[in-house]
């Protein structure tokens, strides 16, 4: 099993942030804690299983659910305008049911769901900017960006759920014809844009430290 930047960035992510939390624990480093681990195992996991797409394709189809779950409930605990949580918490119900329907019933269990992934992008994108955009238009905000770990972590997913998202929703596709190229290129655009997403959270896990009180 060889480890590619990639792999290593989600690894050092996940290690930066577990001494975050315990040098200060704040709420955005228990958000992402655990995730980070099962992120990195799943990773490992289909590093090890990269011949059994019995095993590989399945396991990512899963961890799609879990992971626009857990980002669109972070954007949801961000959004602390009334209406503005209600359409989050629709998001989360229609993804659900997307994810659950397409998952059974529409690409199945063993054909890796581009179309569920699209649709989680596309949520994403759009609360990220939204709530971006809410964030600098507030009265209330206080022109510090670089040191925001909130802009950070919503720049992240911004950039790389953007980037992805048309190399992820033609992937199908482009795998029916031309498999060789299909996984060469979703491999050069995700892989640079995971080592981005990583950097930047990072980047906010050390700001959240430095922004979070010293407990008395």
């Amino acid at each position: 099993m060889i480890l590619v930047p990639a792999n290593i960035a989600e690894i050092a992510a996940a290690f930066i942030c577990t001494v975050c939390l315990i040098i200060k624990p704040s709420v955005l480093n228990r958000w992402f804690v655990l995730f980070l681990w099962t992120t990195v195992v799943v990773e490992l996991m289909g590093k090890l299983t990269s011949q059994n797409l019995m095993v590989k394709v399945p396991m990512y189809n899963l961890f799609n659910g879990v992971e626009f779950f857990f980002y669109l409930s972070l954007l949801t605990s961000i959004a602390i305008w009334k209406k503005s949580k209600i359409i989050f918490l629709l998001f989360i119900i229609g993804f659900s049911l997307f994810f659950l329907i397409n998952l059974l019933f529409g690409q199945g269990l063993f054909i890796y769901n581009n179309h569920t992934h699209t649709a989680g992008s596309v949520l994403l994108i759009a609360g990220s900017l939204f709530i971006l955009f809410k964030i600098f238009t507030s009265e209330t905000y206080e022109p510090r960006p670089l040191r925001t770990p909130l802009i950070w972590i919503l720049v992240a997913l911004l950039i790389f759920y953007t980037g992805n998202l048309f190399n992820t929703a033609f992937y199908n596709y482009q795998s029916a014809v031309n498999p060789r190229l299909a996984v060469k290129l979703y491999r050069l655009i995700n892989h640079n844009l995971n080592i981005v997403l990583y950097l930047l959270f990072n980047i906010a896990f050390v700001f959240e430290v430095r922004n979070t009180p010293q407990p008395e």
